[in-house]
């Protein structure tokens, strides 16, 4: 049987604990939101985070199976796309009690982009620039950017197209 992705992971750190290496925290034996395993190299520190992203297609039809799958996954810090609602319509609470925050950008029932992480996020930005506009309604819930201890990630919803051209 082949080993599982977290194991493929943490295999290229197992021997840095013979050199002295240690962790500078431990995943397993901390609370959130501290769930980040940093390793010292001299003067170089490495940040091993679990991230994934999915397409949700409506939070609000998945979130029990969004929460469950969070939890069960040990992810740090997932991107979540077609989120499908507004901000007052996202059920936060849920997440909350998993122990993650979510940032997210939504308009309406169509598009919206988010995270939710157990990793404090930084410099949260809503689209860039040059992003393109889509008729009246102009710029779209469909890329939301942020830190998460250094690494800088973003949350995109990009669609096939809208006409055959595109």
């Amino acid at each position: 049987h082949s080993p599982s992705l977290y194991q493929r992971m943490r295999r290229p750190l197992r021997g840095l604990r013979d050199r002295g290496i240690r962790p500078l925290r431990q995943h397993r034996t901390v609370t959130a939101p501290a769930l980040v395993k940093g390793l010292t190299l001299g003067s170089t520190r490495l940040v091993c985070m679990r991230f994934a992203t999915w397409n949700v297609n409506s939070i609000r039809a998945r979130v029990d199976r969004v929460v469950d799958w969070l939890q069960r996954s040990d992810v740090d810090v997932l991107a979540m796309q077609e989120l499908k609602c507004r901000p007052s319509q996202f059920p936060f609470q849920r997440f909350e009690d998993a122990g993650y925050e979510v940032h997210m950008h939504g308009r309406n029932q169509w598009n919206g982009v988010g995270f939710a992480s157990r990793i404090p996020a930084e410099d949260v930005v809503e689209g860039f620039p040059g992003m393109p506009e889509w008729g009246a309604s102009g710029l779209e819930a469909r890329a939301l950017g942020a830190t998460f201890d250094g690494v800088r990630l973003w949350s995109l919803y990009v669609p096939n197209g809208r006409e055959l051209d595109n």
